[in-house]
């Protein structure tokens, strides 16, 4: 997991490099990214926004990558920007 600053989210949609992913299974995937980081972190997050989504696919065993750029809250209400790979 990486922390991206706003401004360098922001950097990278106006270059057109993060673009919205509607995809449903995205959504799951960055719910369960969260839970997954609250679990190892023993963090409070809570999944704001996607911001970014796309699945990779590998291969004949159709096993999938999922690269995500999320926004997630913290109990003490701040926001931060990370990206998931």
């Amino acid at each position: 997991m990486m922390l991206l600053a706003p401004n360098e989210i922001t950097a990278l949609e106006s270059k057109g490099e993060i673009d919205p992913y509607p995809n449903p299974s995205v959504l799951d995937i960055a719910k369960f990214a969260v839970k997954r980081q609250n679990e190892k972190a023993e963090s409070n997050l809570t999944l704001v926004k996607v911001i970014s989504g796309e699945v990779h696919w590998k291969g004949e065993s159709g096993g999938r990558i999922y690269e995500l750029v999320i926004t997630a809250e913290d109990s003490a209400n701040s926001v931060g920007d990370y990206q998931v790979s």
